[in-house]
């Protein structure tokens, strides 16, 4: 008996139970790593020595990891899943079957798991190897009938804890909330290092099965072997102290998709980006056309496959057409492939990935002369200063490229690395100035995270006005949009929309009050009538031919810049603003090219900062080392919305997580981490309870609360856009952030804008102001100005502060009431004694013997009644006791 069959499905499924119920990410370390020694413990226990195969733990692994498993495709949709489901467990026609069909998609494991669990009572019977195969059958063979047979097996041999897990693996729905990178830790100590070069656990299950993980993680590479791709981060003012520290190339930035060409002895073979293998189609339409102009044997290179146009002598760009550059596979089409080389990483048996980028391209110009519409290699321009790529970037938005990429000269490839590559990409929509277009588009209609569930809308479908000359609308569809919004203003804007929302009926044209709303393919779960609705502000930088609304062109990567609750639903884009950008051009060629809709030209300021000047380039000084926070570095992020931005945690308070645990919520969305603040690097300072130390900063950096980070950000979720941040979030604001808010926030933190969500987020908001005469003495002055002598001004307490007394034993109406007067009159009514107001009393209930107003002004009440007879002030000092 092999070593993997020695282990049973049944205890993995009990972890992985466990892990799913810990409540810390602690717990399920802890449960994983009992697991893993338990295994570990089975192998030395049965003394498999390295290399067999019988030993390895990949199928272990492939299961735990199915999500990242790609070479596992099961070929089983959501509903198809249901239908064999229903089938292998004989309940056709049930009230079982009908929560199968009807529940929503995160809830069929479970559902499932109650379905068997009545039906059958077994403890499973089945080990890892079996339940591998098992799988493997579901995807060898993809006949409906024959993955029926499979589940039928597993309810024979199974348990209900079987088929929930079995579910989960084929939906790629694990949750474990488990990272990667320290799963694989309790594997080997090189796992997550081999498993950022490699695509494949297979490929890393293999390389350390063999002994040869230390050799394999070296700076090397070989044919037939894929790595993942070096990749570009995306560049930010934040990052402009760059320009003029360093020698940089700039290249055009590629509108196709990555491939790595490998080739050795006159064999081809061509992986995507995630390391599939593409080679048939191109081994027809390319390999045989490539030539070089010195003797190569073997080779890899790295670059983007691109449509080229054989009639036009052009290429087609993704978004121009839907054609997948991976299914052309007609010789006599005008379409074909042309492989785009940018990087060389292996050549004659020696590999480059460890040389700087400028020495590998001078091996890559060495190789092969440019081959039109069959290969060709990108030419890196060298960067003089700042105004030359500024010139540069103008001229690729000018030639309606995507954009640049920037390659740091002494860059080496580093599969998987994005933060520390060195390359950078440069495109219009991430600067902060006004280089791209923004529409103001209404909502017509949205489509729901959970259908089933219609929980809230995660894609809105948005649309142009046309206002005829009747008085009434015609609105279309131009296009669908979901990245942009927090969860906390997504879901403002759901509620704000739910009362109008109505299903949709799938018809092409739909009638509202006002006029009618058109469709295209593209059909929403529900309609929103325009005049009822609310206006997106949608920032994008190209509109791209698409067939699925009701205009041949829609936008390209958009996102939502602003809700804008202010403006009124006809202020809408109009439909001919809107066809003004994809009209024909002089020639009268109507090709259907992505069309930039940049508003301008790129400025020297885009780019750097005036108030930045460039420093020589220097290695890391001592404190920079010193000051970097390395214990988070092993955390995979789930996104990069925090990208480019450095956090410094302080200090946590009791409500909240640990300090550690606030680190690892930032890093899990792309955030930098310093132990201490440093100027002009630092983003923010964390703090929970503000400590000396944290006073020690409040002059130089923005003090974010900690509970900004838990309410933002989640450790399951990914985000799409820059969390929710506003001056109530802050316990101090820098000068810098503060000029960032004042076209939103008024100098209390009240948006313009923006209503109160709940009486008790106004009431928390009216007792973090504070108690200053500022805002009454402008209104006297304006008082002043507004009322006269024949006009009297009816706040005639405005800037008084006054304390009211009163016994709680003895409830006193008149001290009610005369509190109430001086309120209306605009008096501000204080909680305690401060020495500088004025107390009022009920002369006829006071008794003298209050030692804390000793030394105080105090006022009989009826000096409110009086004035407010009178209609103006009279003399206190008439009233003062």
């Amino acid at each position: 008996m092999s070593f993997v069959e020695k282990l049973m499905f049944f205890d993995l499924t009990v972890m992985l139970d466990k892990c799913i119920e810990a409540t810390s990410p602690a717990k399920r370390d802890t449960i994983l790593k009992k697991y893993f020694k338990r295994v570990l413990d089975l192998q030395q226990q049965y003394k498999i020595e390295y290399p067999c195969n019988d030993h390895s733990l990949y199928p272990l692994i492939r299961i735990i990891l199915s999500t990242e498993e790609h070479q596992r495709a099961y070929g089983i949709q959501e509903k198809t899943l249901r239908k064999i489901l229903i089938n292998s467990l004989n309940i056709i026609g049930s009230s079982d079957a009908k929560k199968v069909e009807h529940c929503n998609e995160d809830e069929i494991a479970d559902t499932v798991y109650e379905v068997v669990k009545t039906r059958s009572s077994r403890t499973s019977t089945l080990n890892l190897q079996q339940i591998d195969a098992l799988l493997n059958n579901l995807c060898e063979n993809q006949k409906q009938q024959c993955q029926q047979n499979q589940f039928e097996y597993l309810f024979l041999n199974g348990s209900a804890s079987d088929f929930k897990w079995i579910v989960k693996i084929i939906l790629k729905k694990m949750k474990l909330k488990v990272l990667v990178s320290k799963l694989l830790l309790n594997y080997h100590p090189l796992a997550p290092q081999l498993y950022t070069k490699f695509h494949h656990l297979s490929q890393v299950c293999k390389i350390i099965d063999s002994g040869r993980a230390e050799e394999e993680i070296k700076d090397k590479v070989e044919p037939f072997i894929p790595i993942r791709p070096m990749l570009s981060q995306k560049f930010s003012n934040d990052m402009n102290n760059m320009i003029g520290t360093a020698e940089f190339y700039q290249e055009i930035k590629l509108d196709g998709e990555r491939f790595q060409m490998h080739m050795e002895n006159d064999v081809y073979k061509y992986y995507s980006r995630n390391g599939h293998d593409f080679s048939e189609c191109f081994n027809i339409l390319l390999s045989p056309l490539v030539k070089y102009k010195t003797v190569v044997h073997s080779l890899i290179l790295d670059g983007e496959m691109i449509i080229w146009n054989r009639s036009k002598q052009r290429f087609v760009t993704k978004g121009e057409t839907e054609m997948d550059v991976k299914k052309i596979n007609d010789p006599n089409s005008n379409l074909r492939p042309c492989y785009c080389a940018f990087d060389v990483l292996y050549v004659n048996g020696v590999s480059y990935i460890d040389q700087p980028f400028n020495r590998r391209c001078e091996i890559l110009s060495s190789i092969f002369d440019d081959q039109v519409g069959v290969m060709i290699k990108t030419e890196p321009i060298k960067i003089r200063d700042v105004d030359h790529l500024v010139s540069l970037f103008n001229t690729a938005m000018q030639n309606e490229e995507e954009g640049i990429i920037l390659k740091n000269s002494v860059s080496k490839y580093m599969p998987g690395e994005r933060d520390k590559s060195g390359w950078y990409k440069v495109k219009a929509d991430y600067f902060d100035g006004e280089l791209v277009k923004e529409f103001d588009c209404v909502i017509v209609g949205g489509k729901y995270q959970n259908p089933h569930k219609k929980d809230y809308l995660l894609k809105y479908s948005v649309g142009a006005v046309e206002k005829l000359q009747d008085g009434s609308f015609k609105v279309y569809t131009i296009g669908e949009i979901n990245h942009g919004l927090s969860r906390e203003n997504r879901k403002k804007l759901n509620d704000k929309l739910v009362p109008y929302m109505r299903d949709y009926d799938n018809e092409n044209k739909v009638e509202f009050e006002k006029g009618q709303v058109y469709f295209g393919k593209t059909r929403p779960d529900v309609f929103i009538p325009p005049h009822k609705s609310i206006v997106l502000q949608i920032k994008a930088s190209e509109l791209a031919p698409s067939s699925d609304h009701y205009f041949k062109y829609t936008f390209r990567f958009p996102r939502i810049s602003e809700v804008r609750y202010d403006k009124f639903w006809d202020d809408s884009v109009s439909l001919k603003e809107f066809q003004e950008f994809f009209k024909s051009d002089n020639s009268g060629n109507n090709d259907r090219r992505v069309r930039k809709i940049t508003k301008r030209n790129a400025h020297k300021d885009d780019i750097v900062s005036p108030t930045k000047k460039s420093k020589l380039a220097t290695s890391p000084s001592a404190m920079e080392i010193f000051c970097h926070d390395s214990q988070e570095d092993d955390i995979e992020p789930i996104d990069n919305v925090l990208e480019g931005k450095e956090f410094c945690v302080l200090t946590t308070s009791s409500s909240q997580p640990s300090v550690h645990d606030l680190k690892v919520l930032l890093r899990l969305h792309g955030a930098s981490l310093t132990e201490f603040p440093r100027k002009s690097k630092t983003f923010a300072v964390i703090a929970g309870e503000i400590t000396q130390r944290i006073k020690i900063y409040i002059k130089d950096y923005n003090i974010i609360k900690a509970e900004w980070v838990t309410e933002q950000l989640s450790k399951d979720f990914r985000l799409y856009d820059f969390p929710d941040l506003r001056p109530s979030h802050f316990h101090y604001i820098n000068e810098s952030m503060k000029e960032s808010f004042k076209d939103r926030f008024d100098h209390y933190g009240d948006s313009y804008t923006e209503a109160f969500k709940s009486p008790e987020d106004l009431k928390e908001f009216l007792l973090q102001m504070d108690e200053i005469n500022g805002a009454d003495e402008d209104l006297k002055d304006f008082e002043n100005e507004l009322y006269d002598e024949n006009i009297k001004n009816p706040n005639f307490f405005r800037g008084f502060s006054a304390f009211f007394y009163e016994d709680e034993n003895h409830p006193n109406d008149l001290m009610c009431c005369a509190k109430i007067l001086f309120k209306y009159r605009a008096g501000r009514v204080s909680s305690k004694i401060n020495g500088q107001q004025y107390i009022f009393i009920d002369k006829s209930e006071f008794k003298k013997d209050h030692e804390e107003f000793k030394n105080q002004k105090l006022v009989n009440i009826n000096y409110i009644y009086d004035s407010n007879d009178a209609g103006k002030l009279l003399d206190i000092e008439d009233y003062v006791i």
